[in-house]
């Protein structure tokens, strides 16, 4: 069954037959209404699969926080914290199509996970003074936004 659908979608997408693609839209809409009723969290992945097709550095919230609690050593920040901080100090949580919110907060757990030490020692700066998170959001942001496209966070974390 398996490939016998992947064969049906591969022959609809090629053949830009618009009454096809309306018939696979049909498809598409009925088992994800299934989900939702029956398979909530299935249905957001779903949803957070087309919403991550326009960035991209994407996660989902939920991804997000499953990968900072991981991270060793902690990086002491918490998403809130980043947000604030990140809002007052006038920068962008978000910018398509480099990376959604959860991409930049976490890339910048990352940033002060892996080079915290270094980068609060070089500034002369305590672990949650304004200055180490200004150039821990800068970093990231320059991280997201790789000109050459190399950097990929989904790739870093290990996730499809």
């Amino acid at each position: 069954m398996k490939r016998e659908f992947l064969e049906k979608y591969e022959e609809i997408i090629c053949s830009n037959d618009e009454r096809k693609m309306e018939v696979l839209g049909a498809m598409v809409k009925r088992v994800m209404n299934w989900l939702i009723e029956n398979e909530p969290e299935k249905a957001q992945d779903c949803i957070d699969m087309l919403e991550r097709a326009g960035y991209r550095n994407y996660l989902s919230e939920h991804e997000a926080r499953s990968i900072v609690v991981r991270m060793n050593p902690e990086p002491q920040w918490s998403f809130e914290m980043l947000t604030d901080t990140v809002n007052r100090m006038g920068g962008k949580l978000e910018e398509m199509p480099y990376y959604n919110k959860w991409a930049l907060l976490t890339d910048m757990c990352k940033i002060k996970s892996d080079q915290g030490e270094t980068l609060r020692e070089a500034l002369r700066v305590g672990n949650n003074d304004l200055q180490l998170v200004e150039l821990t959001y800068k970093m990231a942001v320059n991280e997201l936004k790789d000109p050459d496209g190399v950097y990929d966070i989904r790739k870093y974390f290990d996730l499809c």
